[in-house]
């Protein structure tokens, strides 16, 4: 457990979690944890980070028990962390105190054909619930993660938030597995589903997002695509390219995924100088990359070490805060599970950075199928990143 600290104007929030075997007992006691022995109230919101080795209707049916009559949301894992604890296969459950704040809750079903469509429905019925009478607004976006819809979803929100509302949050995970990923919300347990929740506050909010990668050799234009196949770069094979760059030799993977190479992705340069990631690996002559790069856009094969995963971390939390008017109460984080491959399969020295950079604040996220964070701009989906919430 976690003590967020109570101010004059607000109660403590908390950070709770269990790795019981039992799926009722993990939620009732993550929960129990997070409420620090005060029942919840009319208005908190309690968010969950569960591992997919429980049954997590029975998991999500007992948390919401126990945290009633607070509102409960959440998604399955890769592995979570609570302040410095490393929750590989547990739940964690995270209390935000309505005090100051506002949530409006929309879980949905993903309709495979219309993505973005069934995002932006989501995020309009949360804002609708959350009332909007507040001077400040983040949308927090919980979602299935292994369609790989992330790019469509963040377009979709897009007509609800604009350019005004920031967005983050991160798409769910299962262990690693593949098989199958969660969302829970207004009574609900969905493979299919995406969780929009919108918070309205008193005070800002901050969003920030990292990666610590950097560049390689030189850039090149993607200059023929076919779906989310790079078969070119400036006129040649993709994959020749590619490997010109990392010195004729493939870098050996550390990723569950076969031949995929995390330590390397291509990097779109955006237009504020910055670095989209696209995670690929060789395909033929190509490369074939976890969602479709444009073509067109200018790329640079990217490389990182532990030190430089760490240090962006710590600044997408540097980020984040440097929005805020006081030190923050709480922080939740959404981390790209390749990024626990790099770091040697611990999250701890990246835990570290990101409660560097928050001054110690209370912390709490998971490791995610892809991450969401936005402050202008109608892009927000991001690959082996961090992304931050900070209240």
């Amino acid at each position: 457990m976690i003590d967020l600290g109570a101010t004059p104007t607000t109660r403590a929030g908390s950070v709770g979690c269990s790795t019981a075997n039992d799926a009722r007992t993990a939620g009732t006691e993550a929960v129990d944890a997070a409420l620090c022995g005060s029942p919840a109230r009319e208005g908190d919101l309690v968010v969950l980070f569960a591992s997919v080795r429980y049954d997590l209707h029975e998991l999500y049916t007992a948390a919401a028990q126990h945290a009633a009559p607070a509102c409960v949301v959440g998604v399955s894992s890769a592995g979570a962390f609570a302040g410095t604890a490393s929750v590989a296969h547990g739940c964690v459950a995270v209390l935000l105190p309505g005090d100051g704040l506002s949530f409006g809750i929309s879980h949905v079903r993903v309709d495979p054909a219309d993505p973005a469509g069934s995002a932006r429905a989501a995020a309009d019925a949360a804002r609708e619930r959350a009332g909007e009478t507040r001077a400040h607004s983040a949308l927090l976006l919980l979602a299935e993660g292994l369609q790989r819809h992330g790019r469509a979803f963040a377009r979709g929100v897009y007509d609800v938030t604009s350019a005004l509302v920031p967005l983050v949050g991160g798409a769910a995970a299962d262990d690693l597995l593949g098989e199958g990923t969660w969302t829970f919300g207004e009574g609900a347990v969905r493979t299919d589903g995406l969780v929009a929740v919108w918070i309205d506050s008193d005070t800002p909010i901050g969003v920030g997002s990292g990666h610590g990668f950097r560049p390689v050799g030189t850039p090149h234009v993607v200059t023929r695509t076919d779906g989310k196949l790079v078969t070119e770069l400036d006129g040649r094979p993709a994959l020749e390219i590619y490997l010109g760059e990392l010195g004729g030799r493939l870098p050996a993977s550390v990723s569950a995924q076969a031949h995929h190479v995390p330590s390397h992705p291509l990097g779109v340069v955006t237009v504020s100088g910055h670095h989209d990631l696209y995670p690929v690996a060789p395909h033929g002559a190509g490369l074939v990359a976890r969602s479709g790069v444009p073509e067109g856009a200018l790329v640079e094969v990217m490389c990182t070490d532990p030190r430089g995963l760490v240090t962006g971390a710590r600044r997408a939390a540097l980020d984040a805060i440097a929005q805020l008017v006081a030190p923050p109460r709480l922080a939740l984080a959404f981390s790209g599970v390749d990024r626990l491959a790099l770091l040697g399969g611990a999250d701890e020295a990246q835990t570290a950075g990101l409660l560097e950079g928050l001054g110690g604040a209370p912390l709490a996220g998971f490791h995610a199928y892809g991450q969401f964070a936005r402050r202008i701009g109608p892009g927000g989906f991001h690959m082996t990143s961090v992304s931050v919430l900070a209240l």
